[in-house]
């Protein structure tokens, strides 16, 4: 077996393959394009999902990688109906709207209501209107107030249940007639209780309008269903280390999308993005100390399916992952970044580490848990786990929302391919160096 080069070593000799291979031969727009285009948006559940499945695949053994497997989870599924929103009163005017994914039907016939907004739905604005919420149909919108962290839609529409709202209205703060979705559940085996419908900014801003008039009336009219113990896939693929040290590294990144584009940025982006450097870095198997295992994780927007039966099903051997590595929203809107959670030992460590080797990654240090991201079954299981992403966006930006992620306009041509290779010859100096590293960066807790 060859003998493993510590990262100073692996530089010289090869450092420079790896990401020129990376710089020349990038195939991250292209199978990006090739998935989007051919196979769609490969929501849970859907047709799209199962036949991008084994395109996927196919890339993970083309690519080099070993020991391919395919894993199956079984969740709840759910199916997008029919939807309309009606303003009554003080205007009659059909509006456009989508159900929020988990999200259950309307009684026969609809359900109508008066809407009250709860602004950014804040717990301070659900207090300030204490009673007033109850019986009507609660409108927040997706932002967060600047310098607070993210405020996620599933604690919006559970704050609202627990004030005795009837309904939910969740507008997209990014102007250009954008109508975001996303699930409302808060955990994959279960589904929403209250109906819940997206709309785009324009739409509210009109509501706000009426609102001025006088009380705004609307009647909400859903058909959803939902489809018990159905199949996702995770898909697995190593480049094996020396066999010196039994642990390995974990980069796992979702593959599924949101039915309402193409969902090329989030996470097609980021997935192959991972799955290019590994590509560039088959050269180095049995030449690292530590095996790296890259996984398309499946499910992910339905509350992370695939990582949370990854951790299940791997239960025997999570004391061996000396790091997960959440791959989302890499090469998405700015240079990578690290973003580090509550685990100092772990932040201390890779805080050295990129000081030490030099590594172009810049740092960000987080007391957000997203209980909606694929680091969270493992953060909660002890294994340290970290992610590393491009979503870096101004204040003002980062209030309005996720911007064109979960909406329509999520679609190939927003890709800056540029970016995307130096953020996978980013991802690969990153990858040889924890690899090779003799301490891990924390143990399992």
């Amino acid at each position: 077996m060859t003998k493993a080069l510590s990262s100073s070593a692996v530089v010289p000799e090869l450092m420079e393959a790896v990401c020129g291979d990376l710089w020349l031969n990038s195939r991250i727009l292209s199978d990006v394009t090739e998935l989007c285009d051919g196979y769609g948006h490969r929501f849970a559940g859907s047709e799209s999902e199962a036949q991008a499945r084994d395109f996927i695949v196919e890339k993970f053994r083309s690519y080099g990688l070993e020991n391919v497997t395919v894993e199956p989870c079984r969740y709840t599924a759910w199916k997008r109906g029919s939807c309309s929103l009606e303003i009554v009163s003080p205007r009659r005017r059909q509006l456009a709207a989508v159900s929020m994914v988990h999200a259950p039907g309307t009684p026969p016939g609809g359900l109508e209501g008066e809407v009250i907004s709860v602004g950014q739905g804040t717990r301070e604005e659900f207090a300030r209107l204490g009673e007033a919420v109850r019986g009507k149909i609660a409108m927040i919108t997706l932002g967060s107030p600047i310098g607070v962290p993210p405020l996620h839609r599933v604690g919006k529409y559970g704050r609202a249940k627990a004030a005795g709202a009837i309904a939910v209205i969740f507008p997209t703060e990014e102007p250009g007639q954008l109508i975001g979705t996303g699930t409302i559940a808060a955990g994959y085996r279960e589904v929403g209780t209250l109906p819940a419908v997206g709309i785009s900014h324009e739409t509210w801003r009109y509501l706000l309008r009426q609102a001025e008039i006088g009380p705004v009336r609307v009647r909400l009219t859903v058909e959803n269903t939902f489809v018990p113990d159905t199949d996702t896939w995770n898909i697995c693929g190593d480049i094996p280390g020396d066999g010196s040290d039994p642990d390995y590294i974990l980069i796992g990144s979702h593959w599924d999308g949101h039915e309402m584009a193409d969902a090329a940025l989030d996470n097609a982006l980021g997935l192959f993005t991972a799955l290019d450097a590994a590509r560039a870095m088959t050269r180095l198997k049995g030449r690292l100390r530590r095996t790296l295992r890259f996984v398309a994780l499946g499910n992910e927007e339905s509350w992370c399916v695939g990582s949370t039966n990854y951790v299940a099903q791997h239960e025997n051997e999570l004391d061996r992952i000396a790091l997960m590595i959440n791959v989302d929203g890499l090469s998405r809107y700015s240079a990578p970044a690290l973003r580090l959670g509550r685990r100092e030992d772990v932040s201390t460590f890779l805080r050295n580490l990129v000081r030490r080797r030099k590594l172009p990654l810049p740092i960000v240090n987080s007391d957000w848990l997203p209980g909606s991201s694929d680091d969270w079954p493992f953060l909660v299981t002890g294994v340290p786990a970290v992610t590393l992403a491009g979503m870096e966006r101004s204040a003002a930006d980062q209030a309005r929302g996720r911007g064109i992620d979960h909406t329509q306009a999520d679609t190939v041509d927003k890709i800056d391919d540029l970016r995307a290779r130096i953020s996978a010859m980013t991802l690969a100096q990153f990858l040889i160096a924890v690899a090779n590293e003799p301490e891990r960066p924390g143990p399992k807790l």
